[in-house]
């Protein structure tokens, strides 16, 4: 795996990845911060990047502008993007705090499909921009916490996942 402008790529971040032979599943943009699932089973790979197995891919981000319900239902039904033939998959997209005098809004999105820069380009397709690095912190059951930045994280089923299962 090597990058195309020379760049360190996740594999020489991870100390002993290239020994241990371990491959990203899915890929993350250079800006955003978050979970990202690496393994040396290669049979988890298809799996768990396949679309047709419809993983959900939980993000946070900052944009410009308030969105109105009409732009979130555009994101929610499947928004058009510029550059693409077919529209991206329905996605739950909701507000999760405004900051109007700033005029920024926290927003809550959710996707089945990993197109890059997705939700970058999902959002200005419907004028808004992305303000602040995008947080991937959850990938289908897996979910991301850490108290502060650059601390020890902790990846574990989500809450919803675990009563289901009973546990």
């Amino acid at each position: 795996m090597e990058d195309d402008k020379g760049r360190d790529t996740i594999l020489d971040l991870v100390p002993k990845a290239r020994e241990l032979r371990l491959l990203p599943i899915g890929r993350m943009e250079r800006d955003a911060t978050g979970i990202i699932i690496m393994t040396n089973e290669i049979g988890w790979i298809h799996p768990l990047t396949h679309p047709s197995f419809q993983h959900i891919r939980r993000y946070e981000v900052v944009v410009s502008g308030i969105p109105t319900e009409e732009s979130l239902n555009i994101l929610r039904n499947g928004v058009k993007l510029v550059d693409d033939d077919r529209p991206c998959s329905p996605s739950k997209v909701k507000v999760m705090d405004v900051d109007s005098r700033a005029g920024l809004a926290l927003i809550d999105i959710e996707i089945e499909e990993c197109k890059p820069s997705q939700v970058q380009r999902m959002l200005q397709a419907v004028e808004h921009e992305v303000i602040s690095e995008l947080s991937k912190d959850e990938v289908d059951k897996l979910k991301l916490s850490c108290t502060k930045q650059d601390a020890p994280m902790k990846v574990g089923i989500t809450g919803e996942e675990r009563s289901k299962r009973g546990s």
